[in-house]
């Protein structure tokens, strides 16, 4: 009778075990999960108003435009102490394309503070990103505008 009752208790225990471990194992997944989505809204929110913020445009010269270039979207990277400040542009490319590009940016009254040219190449369909190195005196602003030419 002690063996049965034993036997009974421990299944009865080892059961208590895992229930209480796959409850701990749900609560677990969903505080992560919980945390995991906190973390991608707080960082969509620093993105959305860096972009805001900073709000700078890309402008292509009539003459590109014709010569079948397209921009896609295009960001900045630099700090005061960076030695390089760097317009990072994704080109495509309707026409055949190989010729050098001239990038002036201009501040928010329109003066102009920096450019930089780069040699540009690609074929029909093909696309990629260009990084347009300036002068490391050339810090790049907010709500400047760069214009390709």
């Amino acid at each position: 009778m002690r063996t049965i009752l034993f036997t009974f208790t421990l299944l009865v225990l080892c059961g208590a075990c895992d229930r209480v471990k796959q409850t701990a194992k749900t609560t677990i997944n969903k505080t992560g999960e919980t945390v995991g989505n906190a973390t991608t809204e707080f960082a969509d929110g620093i993105s959305e108003g860096l972009d805001k913020t900073y709000q700078s445009e890309l402008k292509l010269s009539l003459q590109l435009q014709e010569e079948g270039v397209r921009t896609g979207k295009f960001g900045v990277a630099g700090t005061d102490s960076s030695q390089n400040h760097v317009l990072t542009a994704y080109l495509m490319f309707a026409k055949p394309f190989d010729k050098d590009v001239l990038v002036r940016v201009l501040d928010r009254r329109g003066l102009e503070y920096g450019r930089t040219k780069l040699r540009v190449a690609g074929n029909p369909g093909e696309a990629g990103y260009y990084n347009f190195v300036f002068n490391k005196r050339t810090q790049l602003e907010s709500k400047s505008q760069f214009i390709m030419e």
